[in-house]
């Protein structure tokens, strides 16, 4: 059988431009007091206190914040106990502290709260018109329509790029089904090794003390990362034949670009920019990261135009070596 995978066409909805819009329009939304009660999405001001069994449980002055439908605070119904408050007013109720709460001691108990709002503030958000995408950027947008197009382009770039990256994904696992893979057992150690690194950071007291805590043993709580680790290597593996067999190379001129384009929003402080990523390591890992974008450009290539397909056996091959695995960016889940 052959590599292949059926893409599917990209589109942007008006919704999801509408969505963005309205992003930029909090940007730059204004905070206005009213008087009235509060209601969601509402900000106050106000002076939170709490106690529990004559104990201070929370002691919050002049705490701004914004009254979320469905986003909780403290303690559920802390936060719909503000609404139809106004300011100046003030309101004492009594709210269940859970039974997992964080601080132990607090557990199970009754908090009392006295709540006392200052200002009641509503977010007026500015029309989506010319004037916003001036706020925007006032040199690239003059009008509204451009600051839409650019949003429509960027978000039709993005869907298109998770497109890419599914189809690619997918062809992928077909190459890692048909191929015969032989590998050292150190070349998943190895991978264990760097996924637990991942996990746990470089703090080996810090990660013996979270083995004792969870009961485990090191090479259980290693035997967790065997499946994924594998994956890892194989793949890494096929996408290192095929960068091999298809001469999947990268050139200075390829990291030059790569280089220009990261220091590129540094303005004038790129030159220095470009000094830090330009060591051998970094380099190294520009290099790494261009030939997997190469190879994974090459594999949806395969699996979705008339290229010669990738036939099964077409991986078969000798046992991988560590220049093998080193020669593609391993993949990461």
């Amino acid at each position: 059988s052959s590599v292949r995978v059926e893409p599917k066409t990209v589109e942007v909805t008006d919704e999801m431009i509408e969505e963005q819009v309205d992003a930029i329009r909090r940007r730059f939304a204004t905070q206005v007091p009213v008087d009235r009660e509060a209601r969601w999405d509402d900000v106050l001001i106000a002076d939170v206190t709490g106690t529990v069994d004559g104990e201070d449980f929370v002691h919050d002055e002049a705490a701004e914040f914004v009254l979320k439908e469905g986003q909780q605070m403290l303690l559920d119904g802390l936060a719909e106990a503000f609404l139809g408050m106004k300011g100046g007013e003030e309101k004492s109720v009594e709210l269940a502290i859970p039974d997992d709460f964080q601080v132990q001691k607090f557990q199970g108990k009754t908090a009392a709260f006295t709540l006392s709002v200052t200002d009641v503030k509503e977010e007026q958000l500015p029309d989506a018109d010319d004037e916003l995408a001036a706020q925007v950027n006032e040199e690239e947008f003059d009008s509204f329509q451009k600051l839409r197009d650019r949003i429509e382009a960027d978000l039709l770039e993005n869907e298109q790029r998770i497109e890419d990256g599914r189809i690619q994904q997918e062809a992928l696992d077909q190459m890692v089904e048909l191929a015969t893979l032989e590998y050292p057992r150190i070349f998943v150690d190895r991978e264990i090794d760097g996924m637990v690194e991942e996990s746990v950071g470089n703090d080996r007291d810090g990660y013996l003390n979270y083995l004792q805590r969870m009961g485990q043993s090191e090479d259980q709580f290693r035997a967790d990362f065997e499946e994924a680790a594998i994956r890892r290597v194989r793949r890494s593996l096929v996408m290192s034949q095929l960068a091999d067999s298809e001469g999947i190379k990268v050139e200075m001129a390829d990291v030059d670009a790569r280089l220009d384009e990261l220091v590129a929003p540094a303005g004038d402080e790129a030159g220095r920019l470009r000094e830090l990523f330009a060591t051998p390591d970094g380099i190294s890992a520009i290099e790494r990261n261009l030939l997997t974008e190469k190879t994974l450009a090459r594999i949806r290539e395969i699996a979705t135009s008339s290229a010669p397909a990738v036939k099964a056996g077409a991986n078969k091959d000798e046992p991988g070596s560590d220049e093998d695995q080193a020669a593609a960016e391993e993949e990461k889940e």
